[in-house]
């Protein structure tokens, strides 16, 4: 039990760390589930073919950067929306990755599994002290560094910031690019644990999940990883209720989408009251 939450818990971590410093730069990474798919398609497809895990992890990183970079130029240089680009990148590679591993499936090459010892505690040992590592150096990156205050200001007002001379373009897409290795790894391990990958099980909700989260924690990396342990706990645990197989098995499926309606309806109530107390405070004075 306690391997499956720390699983589960790692994917949403890395998936929510990727969408932090994208939106701690002004930019709703929406596309992440596309960075995510896209590393995992990659990271298979090149062990089905060269049957090497090290070439698998430097294409799944190489994938998950190219894919964050050209959503990064779509959105910061193109001037493209971040919602419809998104949701754009979202389905093709969907479509793509359909593609490329029923190309696989039906080639020779039928298995597109990973190739992991039976022992896989090494393996979760490294990830597991990349993402302890990669959370401290974000916490020190976005609150101690040399440009953790023009981040802050880029995050704030994009457009005050130029003024002030602030190379906004560039620490924009240097945080794209650092998105797309945090979506990258989370797409990799996934794939490590799941012992390979399949379209038929990739289930759509728990980037938007990650993405949601941060929308509500406002930019924060404490209050961005707390929901995300709540969240993994309630869905393990509604996996392996008691209750009706099917049952179970249906609320843990929907558990993504309906967390996300939550997420928007409490920030949306939130926003309402906080414009109510203004005008209540200015109608006062």
């Amino acid at each position: 039990m306690a391997e499956v939450f720390w699983d589960a818990y790692v994917v949403l971590t890395f998936t929510t760390l990727s969408c932090l410093v994208t939106q701690r730069v002004g930019i709703f990474n929406l596309a992440v589930q596309a960075v995510v798919l896209n590393s995992s398609i990659a990271f298979v497809s090149v062990i089905a073919y060269c049957r090497s895990i090290g070439v698998g992890l430097c294409s799944a990183l190489f994938v998950g950067i190219l894919t964050s970079v050209i959503f990064g130029i779509s959105v910061i240089k193109l001037r493209l929306d971040a919602i419809v680009t998104g949701v754009a990148f979202n389905y093709l590679s969907l479509g793509i990755g359909t593609v490329i591993i029923q190309d696989i499936q039906h080639t020779n090459l039928v298995d597109i599994s990973v190739p992991l010892a039976d022992d896989f505690t090494f393996s979760r040992a490294i990830f597991a002290i990349v993402l302890i590592v990669s959370t401290i150096a974000i916490w020190y990156f976005l609150s101690f560094s040399s440009v953790a205050s023009q981040i802050t200001a880029i995050g704030e007002d994009s457009k005050s910031a130029r003024l002030c001379d602030i190379p906004v373009n560039r620490i924009q897409m240097a945080m794209c690019v650092f998105s797309g290795v945090l979506a990258a790894l989370g797409g990799m391990y996934s794939c490590f644990v799941n012992r390979g990958f399949s379209i038929a099980q990739w289930r759509v909700g728990e980037e938007f999940v990650a993405l949601a989260i941060v929308a509500a924690a406002e930019g924060s990396l404490l209050r961005s990883l707390i929901p995300g342990l709540i969240y993994t706990i309630l869905r393990i645990v509604l996996k392996s209720s008691p209750v009706s197989e099917l049952l179970a098995s249906g609320v843990s499926d929907a558990l993504p989408w309906l967390t996300v309606i939550a997420i928007v309806c409490i920030l949306a109530i939130s926003k309402h009251k906080s414009s109510f107390i203004k005008k209540s405070i200015g109608v006062n004075k």
